[in-house]
């Protein structure tokens, strides 16, 4: 018997499922994931009222901890796990842990459950996004890594505004926005059913056979390069949250009914980036459209500073600025290889949690301090420059290593770490 080579699967011959039914089924999780996180606090609300203790405030904050905690851990060990259990094993744990938290959540079980329910769900969570970004970049096309993005955002979209109206007319009835969002909780858990159930009887196909290792998070980051990246990564999740903060704190004091609006346009515009960065990544690359998204930010938030009443700028910088996490990912896959794409996401996924909050609070206190749209503008264009210098520092050292490369008549090393 010959001996197999490292391209070549050795597990048993298994139908597979065609890979467009894998892709729906984790933009449909991806959904049911953005619409879980813009509705935690709320939904946790109106489960606590119906206990017989006080201090929402701290139960709040134990949910939100439980969850970050489970998310962050398990978005860091994704890549180990791929490893060693494969992207259908992953899958359907990650699909688990959200389903036992969503129905937990439906069961109002007692304090302190839902701690527990809550860290299941981000676990789930960390594993599923963690995996889907991984296979997507790595076995799919370009475009997908958007799609995913998209379906997380009309998640949010959705769950922000069932909980922005009262009441929603339903010809002939009328349903209240909880009653809302307990059906559609109903309709996740049975979307997530069919996709354990899809995925138990299916298995995901990968050309380089099921036990393909993957860089842990401490090997990531002894690499020079990908303290590059994680800037970047870290600068559009700042400018992100600042550009909703500030327009926040802008719009209530000068008309709280703008409020509402001013979110609406926000996250429209992010939709439709989300959509137009997905068809053009279809003929440009990453490294040009980061340039012209960049630029457009800009611009935005200088109009943003010269036309304070106007959304508009508001949304165009939404617009420019939604693209760049996935083309920031697409950009690190070609700096730093495969090897480095889970372990890295997993620690964008820490910093998120732990240093975009930290570096807000600040961003807070400065707008508190002096509430105007000068001040807003100021920050988002000094985080841009940040953006820009970092990203020519990549370049820059790219061109160097390949300059060497032909020099020494070499291939240009992507992954100076050998897998373990």
């Amino acid at each position: 018997m010959e001996p197999t080579t490292p391209l070549e699967n050795p597990a048993p011959a298994r139908s597979s499922a065609p890979q467009w039914s894998l892709i729906a089924l984790l933009l449909a999780a991806a959904f049911v994931l953005g619409l879980h996180e813009s509705t935690r606090d709320t939904a946790a609300l109106d489960m606590l009222n119906g206990m017989t203790h006080a201090g929402f405030g701290n139960e709040i904050m134990l949910i939100n901890h439980a969850f970050n905690g489970t998310f962050v851990l398990c978005s860091l060990l994704a890549g180990w796990l791929i490893g060693r259990l494969g992207y259908n094993r992953l899958f359907i744990l990650g699909a688990s842990g959200v389903l036992l938290g969503i129905v937990g959540w439906a069961m109002r079980v007692p304090w302190p459950l839902p701690i527990l329910f809550e860290g299941l769900i981000g676990a789930g969570q960390g594993l599923i996004m963690t995996a889907a970004i991984t296979y997507i970049v790595t076995l799919s096309k370009p475009i997908n890594l958007f799609v995913l993005l998209f379906a997380i955002s009309i998640g949010s979209l959705v769950g922000w505004l069932i909980f922005s109206f009262r009441a929603v007319v339903l010809l002939p009835i009328v349903l209240e926005p909880m009653r809302i969002f307990n059906y559609l909780m109903l309709a996740s858990a049975i979307l997530l059913a069919i996709f354990i159930a899809f995925r138990w009887r299916w298995r995901t196909y990968m050309p380089t056979g099921e036990a393909f290792w993957f860089h842990t998070f401490e090997q990531t980051l002894r690499t020079p390069r990908s303290w590059m990246v994680l800037v970047l990564f870290v600068v559009v999740r700042f400018v992100m949250t600042a550009l909703g903060q500030g327009a926040y704190l802008i719009s209530w004091n000068a008309d709280p009914i703008s409020v509402n609006v001013l979110f609406q346009t926000i996250a429209i515009a992010e939709i439709l980036g989300l959509v137009i960065a997905a068809v053009v990544s279809l003929h440009w690359s990453a490294s040009a459209l980061i340039p012209v998204g960049l630029m457009g930010a800009c611009i935005a938030a200088v109009r943003i500073a010269t036309l304070p009443d106007d959304a508009s700028g508001y949304g165009l910088f939404a617009l420019c600025a939604a693209p760049l996490y996935g083309l920031v990912i697409l950009r690190m896959y070609r700096v730093l290889g495969i090897h480095h794409l889970p372990s890295i996401v997993g620690i964008e996924a820490a910093l998120r949690v732990a240093l975009v909050p930290m570096l807000a609070s600040g961003f807070r206190a400065i707008l508190t301090y002096e509430v105007n749209v000068e001040s807003l503008s100021a920050i988002l264009i000094g985080s841009l420059a940040i953006f820009a210098l970092v990203y020519g520092w990549t370049l820059r050292s790219e061109a160097v290593r390949k300059k060497k490369a032909e020099d020494y008549g070499e291939t240009p090393e992507l992954d100076p770490i050998a897998p373990v």
